[in-house]
């Protein structure tokens, strides 16, 4: 004959804060327990005596339900009983952050949920953290902090997935299930977003990092460029000047066809001045540049300087390659060949050689009128630092760098560090 247990709650379905009572009773000569809560999230189970009540407040169900066990062991044999209790999610708990709150009338409950459960979620959690934060740290301000502003905006990024996934316990296998699969797709497809291509953001960011020593902060009032000092006497300066071939039809076609691309085409307020048209037509290549340039060194113990037109009819899969000289030469060629002026910076710093290109604004009006511009071309980036050179003449040039996501963003080293300023 099947000994008596009751098991009984004082609720089926609750609100997330509410308080369940449980009460318990075995009937047998020799009976023993355990209770067990789970709420989706996390396992509590402990030994209870064959009869007792508990109290506890439901502030989580990853499922919208928590499954409360009792099982009994009576006279040898193991009996299993099972409530669900529905959790209503549309209210919300002054005590949310905890998963279960228990109510003593006997002992405290003592064991979790199997360390392998925990640690599938943390690691899902950074196997998708992974992949976003090459998106996330172009948005957000570089301190200087030698790389631990960096570090710290990875730990709260992960946080903040962690967080996101925490809402439901199937999250994260479903999230990282889509982020592997694009990058599975992207990479057997050859010209999506795959593995190779995370790994070359990751890259690149490591490359500027190297780079990166001390910024200056320019004041338009202070800070100016010294004047170029010979540089076409210097062989490498020649080839970089002459590599800028804005006058080749495939610059001048490619250069054109960024130029026609919205919203930079119709925007109303580069159209009552040729040079401000041109400014914009300037950042519309620079968009485009940008947006797929993917940094790849040059051959070992070789300077190799790439033709405009020749990385444009290099670009593979709709991506520029080439380093930072590469970079500026292509960038700077587009700009000249949409009816802009453009330069070539060399700096050197620390031991590391740079070169970025500058676009010529030419007055401080111009150069009020195309901070707006930019915020209101790349608004994303609003309130951001705008950063320029200002030269002899009193001219502003706007830095163009690869390095920063929008025109006019930081420089990447330090002005006393220019060694020669090549004009297209």
């Amino acid at each position: 004959m099947e000994p008596r247990i009751d098991f009984s709650v004082d609720k089926t379905e609750v609100a997330l804060g509410e308080i369940v009572e449980i009460k318990w009773k075995c009937n047998g000569d020799d009976s023993s327990a355990e209770l067990t809560i789970d709420n989706g999230f996390r396992q509590l189970t402990e030994a209870v005596g064959f009869s007792g009540c508990k109290k506890i407040r439901i502030n989580r169900a990853s499922t919208g339900e928590v499954q409360i066990t009792l099982r009994t062991t009576i006279n040898g044999k193991t009996y299993c009983r099972t409530i669900t209790v529905g959790v209503l999610d549309n209210l919300e708990s002054e005590n949310a952050a905890q998963e279960i709150e228990v109510y003593e009338d006997t002992q405290e409950q003592t064991n979790e949920s199997p360390w392998w459960k925990e640690l599938i979620f943390y690691v899902a959690t950074f196997l998708i953290t992974v992949p976003l934060f090459p998106f996330i740290y172009r948005l957000i301000p570089d301190f200087d902090w030698n790389g631990w502003d960096r570090v710290l905006e990875f730990v709260i990024l992960y946080i903040c997935v962690w967080a996101v996934l925490s809402i439901r316990w199937w999250f994260d296998l479903v999230a990282l299930g889509v982020m592997l699969t694009i990058l599975t797709f992207g990479t057997v497809k050859g010209n999506g977003y795959g593995f190779k291509q995370l790994a070359q953001d990751y890259a690149v960011y490591q490359h500027a990092r190297k780079h990166k020593k001390e910024l200056a902060k320019y004041d338009y009032k202070k800070q100016n460029n010294p004047q170029p000092v010979k540089p076409l006497q210097d062989p490498l300066n020649k080839r970089i000047h002459d590599a800028a071939d804005y006058m080749n039809p495939v610059v001048r076609n490619f250069a054109v066809q960024q130029a026609t691309e919205e919203p930079f085409a119709t925007i109303g307020e580069c159209q009552y001045s040729d040079d401000i048209r041109q400014i914009v037509h300037a950042m519309s290549v620079f968009k485009t540049i940008y947006e797929n340039w993917k940094y790849v060194d040059d051959p070992r113990g070789f300077e190799y300087n790439s033709k405009a037109s020749e990385t444009i009819q290099n670009r593979s899969h709709g991506l520029f390659t080439g380093d930072c000289d590469d970079h500026a030469i292509l960038m700077a060629s587009c700009i000249q060949a949409v009816g802009a002026k453009a330069r070539i910076v060399l700096s050197h710093e620390n031991g590391v050689g740079h070169a970025y290109p500058e676009l010529y604004l030419g007055s401080k009006d111009n150069a009020i009128r195309t901070h707006y511009l930019v915020e209101k071309l790349f608004p994303q980036y609003r309130d951001r630092k705008f950063e320029y050179h200002i030269d002899g003449k009193g001219d502003y040039w706007l830095n163009m760098d690869y390095t920063a996501p929008y025109p006019g963003g930081k420089f990447l080293q330090n002005r006393d560090s220019i060694s020669a300023i090549i004009i297209i």
